[in-house]
């Protein structure tokens, strides 16, 4: 025998309301979470949900300070602009509460010129990331002037396929902290041809009588996960963070010390020569994205395209360079059995 039994249908979420039962913060998120993919992001928080990589602005292997708004900054961070200015590590001071979860650093975008279009922003890896799905912005922001940033992902598929757009979204800034979250919903990308070098762009452009203006703007905690849900943001341990930005862009240097301007003798690597005068090469401490350029220097000097041996400064050109190595280094008039010294940079950025 069957025995069916019929209840008349109810909204749980209204249901639960009327109890008037404390659910939580955690409880809330999943009350407002809108599908199952939201739900399991919720129940399990680990597992990389932020592909934003260096969102915590902590890992600095260029420098801390000094670059101009069209190049790159903070690892994975670049600045786009026809005006001058500088992009720039802040600290947050001890105890501030402003940006909860002390962080310790946040990038600041200082336009110091007036006119002209700027913006700063991430590359991500990989243009299939999110395609024809929800995904979910959240970050900290402020400006020394009130008015609009405009926030905007693009897909970047190849030279054939071009890019498609998830649209840019204005949101009011202010001159102090405060958290913003924008829902993007990502184009699909069936019938794009996909190329090796495709990856969404996330940027920030300050508009809306800031373009004109000197100014700057500050942001930190910039997370983009999946779903249509902001979770808080995902703290790394900073070495798995460093090796994230490795995959990029890396550098023989010494923490704290600027490629290009540093003169440390401890930023160099120290090898021995063939008897041809070509020396052996070097591996990187991860595999990068592809295989990079690599920027050659002498042993505590600052000009590019040159190894340090016995009889002076040399040119050496890194040889049969991989993703995961630098096979040896070609030199001009190397010295045979000579001691070969220089310091090096990759890079592999999209």
């Amino acid at each position: 025998m069957t025995v069916r039994v019929s209840k008349p249908a109810f909204n749980i979420r209204e249901a639960l309301s009327a109890l008037k039962r404390k659910i939580g913060i955690k409880g809330g998120e999943l009350m407002a979470a809108e599908t199952v993919d939201d739900v399991h992001t919720l129940i399990n928080p680990n597992g990389f949900r932020n592909r934003v990589i260096n969102g915590d602005f902590n890992v600095w292997q260029r420098g801390t300070s000094g670059f101009g708004l069209t190049s790159y900054a903070a690892d994975r961070w670049y600045g786009m602009t026809g005006t001058t200015g500088t992009l720039s590590q802040q600290l947050f001071p001890a105890g501030q509460t402003d940006v909860p979860g002390e962080p310790r650093c946040y990038m600041r975008f200082d336009k110091t010129g007036t006119g002209d279009y700027s913006m700063f922003g991430q590359k991500i890896e990989d243009v299939r990331t999110f395609a024809g799905k929800t995904c979910t912005l959240s970050f900290y922001a402020k400006d020394s002037v009130s008015g609009l940033i405009g926030v905007n992902i693009t897909q970047f598929y190849d030279s054939a396929s071009g890019s498609s757009s998830a649209g840019t979204q204005l949101l009011p800034i202010t001159t102090s902290w405060k958290k913003y979250v924008v829902t993007f919903s990502l184009p699909s990308i069936v019938g794009k041809t996909i190329g090796a070098n495709s990856y969404l762009r996330l940027d920030f452009t300050p508009i809306n009588g800031l373009a004109a203006t000197v100014h700057y703007t500050d942001i930190a905690r910039v997370q983009l996960e999946e779903g249509s849900v902001a979770t808080p943001f995902e703290v790394r341990p900073y070495g798995t963070e460093l090796a994230l930005c490795q995959r990029f862009y890396q550098n023989s240097f010494l923490s704290g010390n600027v490629p290009g301007v540093s003169t440390d003798r401890k930023d160099a690597m120290h090898v021995l020569s063939w008897s041809d005068g070509n020396c052996m090469g070097f591996s990187y401490y991860t595999p990068m994205r592809a295989a990079p350029t690599v920027t050659l220097r002498p042993d505590s000097g600052t000009t590019s395209g040159y190894i340090s041996m016995s009889s002076g400064n040399v040119v050496g050109v890194a040889t049969f360079i991989s993703q995961s190595h630098v096979s040896y280094i070609t030199t001009v008039s190397g010295v045979a059995t000579s001691y070969a010294r220089f310091t090096w940079e990759a890079t592999a950025e999209l």
